[in-house]
C-alpha cells in the first residue's frame, strides 16, 4: 500500500499528530509519504491508494493558510481522482465552529465528487497522549480495514503480539 498523510498546519501541532499517523502506519508495513499541503501535487493525488488530508482550524472555524490555498486550488481544478480519502482535523472545542476546516474540506471535496471513504476525525487541543490514542483508534477501526481490503490481506490483530 502506497499511502499520502496531506497536512497543513499552522503552529506544528497537524505536523505532530501527522508525524504520529506516518510512524504508527509505517510501523505496519505500509510506504507512507508525509507532504505539506503547501507542496501538494494535484496530478499525484491519484497514484496512491490512499489519502488522509488534514489540516488545523483557525480562528472561528477557518483553514490555515496552507490549507485555504489547498481548497481554493482544489476548487479551481476541472477534475481530480483520488481513490480513497479520509480527513482529519485539529481544533479547539471552545470555538462556536470547533474543527470547521474539516467541514469545508468535506464541502470542497464533495463539490469535486470525491466520496470520503470514513468518518472525518476532529480532535481537540493539543496532541498528547490522549490525542495519540484517539487517532491510533481511528486509525484501527475505519483506515487499517480499508488498506487490508484494497491488498487483500488478512486483518491483523493488533492485540497479540509475537513473544
Amino acid at each position: 500500500m502506497h499511502l499520502l498523510i496531506l497536512y497543513g498546519s499552522l503552529t506544528g501541532n497537524t505536523l505532530l499528530v501527522s508525524e504520529h499517523m506516518h510512524a504508527f502506519l509505517t510501523k505496519r508495513g505500509h510506504a507512507v509519504d508525509l507532504v505539506d499541503q503547501s507542496f501538494c501535487e494535484f496530478e499525484t493525488l491519484n497514484a496512491y491508494d490512499f489519502v488522509l488530508i488534514g489540516a488545523s482550524t483557525w480562528g472561528e472555524g477557518d483553514p490555515n493558510p496552507a490549507t485555504q490555498v489547498f481548497i481554493e486550488q482544489l476548487d479551481a481544478l476541472e477534475r481530480i481522482e483520488m481513490k480513497r480519502v479520509a480527513l482529519f482535523g485539529l481544533g479547539d472545542s471552545a470555538y462556536e465552529h470547533f474543527c470547521g476546516v474539516v467541514d469545508k474540506l468535506e464541502s470542497s471535496l464533495a463539490r469535486k465528487q470525491i466520496v470520503l471513504c470514513a468518518p472525518s476525525l476532529r480532535l481537540d487541543g493539543f496532541p498528547d497522549e490522549v490525542m495519540c490514542d484517539k487517532v491510533d483508534a481511528w486509525l484501527d477501526r475505519d483506515i487499517l480495514p480499508q488498506l487490508y481490503t484494497i491488498a487483500e490481506l488478512p486483518l491483523a490483530d493488533s492485540s497479540t503480539s509475537d513473544a
